[in-house]
């Protein structure tokens, strides 16, 4: 069962200032957020064999060497695209580590084995990566805050500075996965992994996926996971559950993508264009997303067990 990670298919297996001046700071805000995203990749695979070595260093070094990872992209990404925007960067720069910060809590968590760590990070993650956003634009930190629906992909768009104003915003990518999931028998909806992990959660049917034509135990497609059949893989009970921790830190990972980077580059790009003010209030098109899918190869090589995303997701669950 492969799931193709460059669209939805399937095959015989399975595939899942001056107006001159402002328009250049959209693009120059564009190519540079493009830049911090090229050093990610928001679609996952976790390979069967070759899991990672053991290593005697102290775990506690780990975690404050990822806060300290989560904690300079948001600060980055803060202070350089609010500098962009003719605002302070030194102002963006501090919110956005601040964010980072809280987006390492929300891993944190969901990389944890109790039921509903899933959904519970991802909330607080997504706080932070709305710091991450709030600081971009110069905002309060946080006088916008996104709150994840669930398993749904459906994301609360909640504005707080003049009372609460709410807002559904709509995953454009997220629901086509979620979509093709629900249409292949091959694919069977665990509703109570959904729910607790706050993203849906497919497991093949008697069968393995294939990512890159290499056996996977877990897949991340924008925002939405796949699994093997464990019984295929002969796997524990507890190595299933190490492995949808391990997606669920992905989940979180793409989510920042999507709100603190392509959010930030889609709107810019929307405002230029007339009669799209409804796209960017409901809809999110997670575009840097899917260029990553394509762009990760260039920079990782098909290989990407040994990612910087692969490395913190195996980490944080335990592997």
């Amino acid at each position: 069962m492969q799931i193709n990670q460059h669209a939805v298919a399937v095959t015989s297996t399975l595939n899942p200032a001056s107006s001159r001046s402002r328009d250049g700071n959209v693009w120059k805000l564009v190519l540079t957020v493009f830049f911090f995203a090229a050093l990610s990749h928001p679609t996952h695979a976790q390979r069967y064999a070759g899991e990672a070595n053991g290593t005697d260093t102290p775990r506690w070094i780990g975690h404050l060497t990822v806060l300290a990872i989560n904690s300079l992209i948001g600060a980055l990404t803060g202070g350089v695209a609010q500098r962009l925007r003719g605002g302070s960067f030194e102002n963006g720069f501090a919110w956005g580590a601040g964010g980072g910060a809280v987006v390492y809590v929300g891993k944190r968590i969901a990389g944890e084995r109790f039921w509903g760590a899933g959904l519970a990070g991802r909330e607080i993650a997504l706080v932070g990566s709305s710091m991450v956003r709030n600081a971009s634009e110069g905002r309060p930190v946080l006088s916008r805050v996104l709150m994840q629906v669930g398993p749904l992909p459906v994301r609360l768009d909640m504005t707080l500075t003049e009372g609460i104003e709410v807002k559904p915003r709509l995953d454009v990518f997220a629901l086509g996965w979620l979509g093709y999931g629900l249409a292949d028998r091959r694919l069977r909806l665990e509703l109570g992994e959904s729910f607790s992990s706050g993203a849906p959660v497919f497991q093949a049917r008697d069968e393995a996926i294939l990512s890159r034509g290499v056996t996977a135990r877990g897949l991340t497609q924008m925002r939405t996971v796949f699994l093997s059949d464990p019984t295929r893989l002969s796997l524990s009970a507890v190595d299933r559950e190490k492995t949808l921790a391990h997606e669920r830190v992905h989940v979180l990972q793409s989510d920042f993508i999507l709100t603190a980077w392509n959010d930030l580059v889609t709107d810019a790009v929307l405002r230029r264009l007339p009669r799209t003010g409804w796209l960017r209030e409901y809809l999110s098109f997670d575009v840097v997303g899917w260029m990553l899918i394509n762009f990760h190869d260039l920079v990782y090589g098909r290989g990407d067990w040994q990612s910087p995303v692969q490395l913190e997701a195996r980490f944080l669950s335990h592997q």
